[in-house]
């Protein structure tokens, strides 16, 4: 029995001997392989191309950063700025200093292993660097005791400096404030004060552009901006029932969805807002107010629509299933459904000389799905079909319509109205284009129009009107283009929101109305009864 023991155990360190040598030549082979696989490669030994890490490459400053997650087996990586090595790296980062580049820059990285054999390029990563520009398109209004000042957006600029000066003289202009948006409200004044404007973009490295052309304003006094009769004048009083305004997005800290809102188009259950600052179509929920998709840029579809270039007017169809949206900078009508998913675009027939170049700006659809659109350079509206062949024009000097920006339609009585920026007064036509009549009396004061924004019918035939330097919506009679009454605010007072009013769409005794200076879309709820008063 002692023997079988002693046997049995070496018999068994034996076999664990066995197993451990066999086990010992499994891991060197394990290693092995492993170790070959890092220096070796699908595709016949050759090293993969490498892959960028997110957000890269990208411009910081004065130099742009190209980064790349380590490839197996590399020793070192070549660079390639557009299509030429520009750098031998041990590392898997290059900096390259941005110095004069412009535009299109496009970087790709190779993997090179121990033998010195290069492997396939990584997919190009192109960075866009943009040369600032002077802003443009500065306007500006004297609100409230502020200046109130707008200019274009710049591609690149992440800041705007505002400059002011007594003088228009370069030596003059002192740096007043530094914003972010592409507007800015100057309370620092004394009425009747003349002061100038200008503008400097600044892109993310510091650099400033060129300071646009200079701005001149006075500080002028409600009074002292027009003429206004004395007359009676019924009033109606509104309060603000709903904003539209919150979203996904943060902008300055502040979350908004919209940005320089230029016109607003109401349907059954949802409201569509057209954003310039953003270049987008923001949808919110029409009971409660609640931000639902963006359509465009960031949209419910990107891979159908890659974003507007400039955006503008918007509108829906009479049944409320189409949203049409003008896009400026592409000189295109895009069509969605309701939900934001495109169905189709055209490019309007542009007109032939001597006429001058077609500027889309506003946008109306009637119940034939004939498209109206306003030409302010030409004075007229040009009706088209959805293939954007040109129907008929309705308009013109001779026919008192001078630089029409907003436009209305009512389908009941088969009528066009145009509001004139060139004479503030609402003209109408009917849809043949036989001009009926001009209304609007011109002058400062509740129930006057100094400087027309957006234009609305009611359920009933009302033509609204909204003006900003009165900070007023006026609703008139359709038949006889007589002032029903005028719309104040809940005070009896001017309607601050209106003073910047771009687009307004009515709904159910609800005026909706689209301010570029609070950047917001509010609603307006008429109510009480009519109010007199003595002008």
């Amino acid at each position: 029995m002692e023997k079988k023991r002693v046997f049995s155990h070496k018999f068994n360190l034996v076999a664990v001997t066995g197993r451990k040598r066999l086990l010992d030549k499994f891991l060197v082979l394990l290693l092995s392989v492993v170790l070959l696989g890092s220096f070796a490669s699908p595709g016949l030994g050759e090293l993969p191309q490498p892959s960028y890490l997110p957000g890269f490459p990208m411009l910081a400053g004065q130099q742009i950063m190209v980064m790349w997650a380590p490839v197996p087996g590399a020793k070192e990586y070549k660079v390639y700025r557009n299509g030429q090595v520009v750098a031998t790296v041990p590392v898997t980062q290059f900096f390259d200093p941005a110095g004069d580049m412009k535009g299109e820059i496009t970087y790709e990285v190779t993997a090179i292993d121990l033998d010195g054999k290069e492997g396939k390029k990584s997919l190009p990563g192109i960075i866009k660097i943009v040369v600032l520009t002077a802003p443009k398109g500065l306007v500006g209004r004297f609100l409230m005791g502020n200046m109130a000042i707008r200019w274009d957006s710049v591609e690149g600029a992440q800041v705007y400096n505002v400059y002011r000066a007594d003088k228009d003289d370069d030596k003059a202009y002192k740096l007043i404030a530094s914003v972010t948006g592409n507007n800015y409200k100057d309370g620092d004044v004394e009425e009747g004060k003349k002061y100038f404007y200008r503008i400097a973009a600044k892109d993310l490295s510091g650099k400033e552009s060129p300071r646009s052309e200079a701005l001149s304003m006075e500080a002028a006094s409600r009074e002292a901006a027009g003429p206004a009769e004395k007359k009676d004048l019924n009033l109606r009083r509104t309060r603000v029932v709903r904003t539209f305004n919150s979203g996904p997005e943060m902008i300055s800290g502040k979350k908004v969805n919209l940005r320089a809102p230029f016109d607003v188009a109401v349907g059954e259950d949802k409201v569509y807002i057209s954003a310039n600052g953003l270049e987008r179509v923001s949808v919110f929920n029409k009971a409660d107010g609640r931000f639902l998709f963006n359509v465009g840029r960031e949209g419910v579809y990107p891979e159908e629509h890659q974003g507007f270039d400039r955006i503008a007017g918007i509108t829906l169809s009479p049944d409320m299933q189409t949203l049409y949206v003008i896009d400026v900078g592409k000189e295109e009508i895009f069509m969605f459904t309701a939900d934001g998913k495109l169905i189709s675009s055209f490019k309007p027939e542009k007109p032939k000389p001597p006429e001058k170049m077609l500027v889309l700006y506003q946008i109306a659809v009637d119940e034939t799905g004939n498209v109206w659109i306003t030409d302010p350079r030409n004075h007229k509206v040009r009706v088209y079909n959805d293939r954007g062949r040109l129907q008929r024009v309705v308009g013109g000097k001779d026919k008192e319509m001078f630089t029409p920006s907003f436009i209305a339609l009512d389908t009941e009585r088969q009528r066009l109205y145009a509001v004139n920026v060139g004479t503030s007064k609402v003209t109408a036509f009917d849809y043949e284009g036989k001009f009926i009549m001009t209304f609007g009396e011109k002058g400062v004061g509740n129930g006057f129009i100094w400087k027309p924004g957006g234009l609305a019918v009611m359920d009933d035939g009302s033509v609204v009107v909204a003006d900003g330097i009165n900070s007023v919506i006026n609703v008139y009679d359709p038949e006889t283009g007589n002032l029903r009454y005028a719309l104040v605010g809940e005070d009896g007072k001017s309607i601050p929101q209106t003073a910047s009013a771009r687009g307004i769409s009515v709904d159910k005794g609800s005026v909706y109305v689209a301010s570029s200076i609070i950047d917001e879309v509010e609603v307006l709820e008429i109510f009480g009864d009519l109010i007199k008063e003595n002008k």
